[in-house]
């Protein structure tokens, strides 16, 4: 085989390759309609989804949690959030605004403001249809409908039920609007199951942060009025829950403070009376020396109190960012963690965190200005800054690991000290004297552990006695002008815009997963050949009906380069013709065998249709039908089937015997002759060694037509004794591992892959001059 054809697979092309945009055209081209199916498929109920969707509106109310005591530190804790966002407080809000209720106002265009000026139900109200009749005498009722069935819920007059408040027993409470003249007569409404309505509630409320202690609550409904309603109830009752929730807080931790001061109080008593027992049984004291060391330890286990107390306050908040979450709520949370660490009192004398904690505070004011004056969150200078704080909160992450390491070697070199001081004092005082020296420090330790319990004592009954923290609703919720979703063309866009994407997409993805070989370039770029020639795709018509045998008759039959006429086809046919017969790489060509990878690709039509090509420039050309097993070319050209080239072969005929003219003048056609068991053991004999001398001594050019190469290996066993080998392969058809594999055949046989004929290729992928047949 001549490798010179082959395009060097192991020396890589350094030419910068840019973007295929005719690549893309043609897939998008040729899945077009798959693509516009996708398109009319999403893009027709999204439009009428689009339309359909009521308006909605949003409304946001901020709770400012302060304290009294002046000090900077957050008072949103993990509580509070689980509080706002638990299931058990969204069923008493439910509860509480009636949120069960709905109208059915595409009909009525009546919101429930207009009916009920106040609505409540219980956890468990009874959910169904329910219609309210405003009767001429001044009195209403209130029915709840079922399978066409009115059961009675309550009845009562107008004027009443617009000043007092009405409970029913389906589960809800009301109060009548003041005016009901404008509202029908008859109204329909339904309490919806309890379970659904508080997990919308739920999904349609929001929790986020607008500063270290100012919580956003948001919510979306369908009326304004109802929406703004929900959220400052949501707020009030948070509050009232949240001051509930804090005094009972105070309480309880007062209540165990006393508790300890108790146990305390008793630890004292004890040591003071273990202390002076001891005193009084034995007459000891402690020279200055001991009592320096005792200092020393006392000092020195205070140091180490502190060191692990400076430790669990780094834990704590590092183990806070750990279990961060990308999300937008929780950055505004972490971005406080991050300054609470920098303020920690263990980094006070620290002057590298100093100037980190200055410079983020600085960059977060920056920020906060930024994004407030109207710039978006993607705006250039907007993503700098933010990346800057990012930067400079990992270096204060960095600092305080390693602080904490510093106070963790600090912590194990004290312990050691401790251990030291503790067994010299044992070793060096008499055994009285230690003794005494134990209980001292015992009663020291509970001495202040007893004063520290009684200044938290006190401070706890001032707390229960003065509110040390307000929290109160900073900005009320104002009924929204108008609906977040006002725009829907641009939603309607946008749908369209998702739909075509996603049609180019599966495009693409089918594209990818098509392994067939379906241009010039995909022959060049996996086969690494030489493309001979492109043959348009043919449609053949009229031959669904017929058997397997005669569609290949049928087809055979239409040779589209007999009349000498200038379609597009036939001048593909030509132009290949020329580049195979007088081709610059091989030379001249006077003998070649064509064959294919698989049965379908066109082989035998091709080589019937370049033959008649050849023998138009007046060269005496011979086809030979090579497929001993089943040849199909005599049906081509009409010509009987035997005696034929296996005749010849097994000296049953001569060549003159075998050799039959054809229609077409200057060619002539070897049929297949007679099947044979063993057709490629007579291909590699001296027979055939014969016959191909004296078939080039007779004619100007010599054609075989062999079998694919997966079905035989005819085609090999031919090349090795002609000029050239041509492959053909069919456009969107052939698999390209399959013919890479089939080719890598001839790279051990001394046989010539002139190159590879592309056929069945659609029109975009042929040669600029289609198009001028067209014209």
């Amino acid at each position: 085989m001549n490798e010179d054809l082959y395009y060097e697979e192991d020396i890589r092309e350094e030419e910068e390759e840019g973007i295929d945009f005719n690549r893309y055209i043609q897939i998008f081209w040729k899945r077009k309609w798959l693509i516009l199916a996708i398109f009319v498929i999403i893009t027709v109920p999204w439009f009428f989804y689009v339309k359909s969707l009521p308006p909605t509106y949003e409304a946001f109310c901020d709770i400012e949690f302060r304290s009294l005591e002046g000090e900077n530190q957050n008072l949103i804790t993990e509580s509070r959030i689980i509080k706002l966002r638990s299931r058990s407080f969204a069923e008493k809000v439910v509860a509480q605004l009636g949120l069960t209720l709905s109208l059915d106002s595409k009909d009525q265009k009546v919101n429930r403001h207009q009916l009920f000026e106040e609505f409540h139900t219980n956890q468990n109200p009874k959910s169904g249809d329910y219609v309210f009749e405003k009767k001429n005498d001044g009195t209403y009722t209130i029915h709840l409908v079922n399978d066409e069935r009115r059961k009675l819920i309550h009845q009562g007059s107008v004027f009443q039920g617009i000043l007092d408040t009405v409970k029913t027993n389906a589960g809800f409470t009301f109060q009548l609007a003041p005016d009901l003249t404008n509202v029908p007569d008859k109204i329909e409404f339904r309490i919806s199951m309890f379970k659904l309505a508080v997990q919308s509630f739920r999904s349609r409320t929001n929790v986020g942060f607008q500063g270290p202690n100012i919580l956003r609550l948001t919510m979306s409904d369908t009326d304004p009025v109802l929406v703004a309603k929900m959220v400052n109830s949501l707020a009030e009752i948070y509050v009232e829950e949240s001051m509930s929730l804090k005094r009972s807080s105070v309480e309880d931790r007062r209540k165990i403070i006393e508790n300890k001061l108790r146990i305390a109080e008793k630890q004292l008593a004890e040591s003071e009376k273990k202390l002076k027992e001891f005193k009084s049984t034995h007459l000891v004291s402690i020279d200055a020396e001991t009592d320096d060391r005792v200092s020393r330890l006392n000092e020195s286990e205070e140091q180490l109190e502190s060191y692990k107390k400076q430790i669990d306050a780094l834990d704590e908040l590092l183990g806070k960012l750990r279990l961060a979450i990308d999300s937008e709520a929780e950055k505004n949370r972490v971005k406080y963690v991050y300054r609470q660490l920098a303020s920690l009192p263990t980094f006070d004398s620290n002057y590298k965190m100093g100037a980190l904690k200055n410079q983020l505070l600085d960059q977060e004011d920056e920020y906060e200005q930024l994004v407030s004056s109207g710039l978006t969150k993607k705006h250039k200078k907007a993503i700098e800054l933010e990346k800057s704080i990012n930067n400079l909160q990992q270096e204060i992450k960095s600092e305080a690991i390693a602080h904490r390491g510093e106070l963790k070697k600090e912590t194990i070199s004290l312990q050691s000290t401790i251990s030291n001081l503790k067994y010299n004092l044992k070793q060096k005082l008499p055994e009285d004297q230690f003794t005494m020296m134990v209980l001292e420090r015992e009663l020291r330790a509970n001495e202040e552990i007893y004063r520290q319990l009684k200044a938290q004592s006190q401070l706890a009954n001032i707390s229960e006695a003065v509110e040390n923290e307000i929290v109160e609703i900073l900005d009320p919720a104002l009924v929204p002008d108008y609906p977040v979703n006002r725009d829907k063309k641009k939603k309607a866009v946008m749908g369209a815009m998702f739909a075509l994407a996603l049609g180019f997409g599966v495009a693409l993805g089918l594209d990818f997963l098509d392994k067939s070989i379906k241009t010039v370039d995909d022959v060049k770029k996996y086969l690494k050949m030489n493309v001979l020639g492109t043959i348009p795709n043919i449609e053949f018509k009229d031959i669904g009906d017929h058997q397997d045998s005669e569609k290949i008759k049928q087809i055979d039959q239409q040779l589209v380069t007999y009349d000498y006429s200038p379609t597009p086809i036939g001048e593909a046919y030509r132009s290949l013709r020329t580049n195979l017969v007088f081709s610059k790489s091989a030379g001249r060509i006077q003998s070649f065998v064509i064959t294919s990878t698989s049965p379908g690709d066109g082989k035998s039509f091709t080589a019937a249709n370049l033959a008649i090509s050849i023998a138009q420039q007046k060269n005496n050309t011979l086809l030979i039908d090579a497929d001993l097993r089943r040849g199909v070319l005599h049906n081509t050209y009409g010509v009987p089937k035997e005696p034929g080239f296996t005749n010849y072969l097994t000296n049953m005929a001569t060549f003159n015997h075998v050799v039959n003219e054809t229609m077409i003048p200057n060619l002539s056609l070897i049929s297949c002759g007679s099947l044979l068991p063993n057709p490629s053991e007579l291909l590699g004999s001296n027979q055939m060694k014969r016959f191909l001398d004296e078939a080039k001594r007779k004619f100007d050019i010599v054609i075989f037509d062999s079998p694919p190469l997966n079905a035989a290996t005819d085609a090999i066993v031919i090349g090795t004794q002609v000029d050239s080998v041509v492959v053909v392969i069919r456009s969107g058809v052939t698999n390209r591992k399959i013919a890479k594999q089939k080719l890598e055949l001839f790279r051990n046989v001394p046989a010539r892959v002139l190159g590879i004929i592309l056929n069945g290729t659609s029109a975009e992928f042929g040669h600029d001059g289609y198009s001028y047949y067209h014209y």
